[in-house]
């Protein structure tokens, strides 16, 4: 059974705090950024099960039936696909959020305050 708790995705998705990974998975559902609403199902599930559990252990296999319900045989390419797409949005989030973060720290460096009563 190939474990999916020590791939890169949830290496990185650990990374996140608690509110970051609600603004991720809004990110995830956003149609701007992301098309591929089976990532949004496998973050629920990698969140659920191994973000969330410490001893979690989910499989190729656990995840392929979870996210394809109605196929009927194993396709371990489609899974791969999907923590690669994970790897791959946690990266464009990553540096959304980045810039927006100098972005902030930009405007509030450039505007002066006046303290005047």
């Amino acid at each position: 059974m190939e474990d999916l708790g020590h791939s890169k995705a949830i290496k990185l998705l650990k990374t996140l705090e608690k509110v970051e990974q609600k603004s991720f998975r809004l990110f995830l559902q956003s149609p701007f950024f992301n098309e591929n609403e089976k990532l949004v199902a496998c973050f629920d599930l990698f969140s659920s099960e191994l973000l969330h559990n410490e001893s979690g252990k989910l499989s190729k296999r656990e995840v392929y039936a979870y996210i394809y319900p109605e196929a009927k045989e194993y396709q371990a390419y489609k899974v791969t696909r999907l923590t690669s797409g994970m790897v791959e949005m946690f990266e464009q989030f990553n540096m959304i959020q980045e810039n927006l973060q100098q972005d902030f720290f930009a405007v509030l460096s450039a505007s002066p305050v006046s303290y005047t009563h």
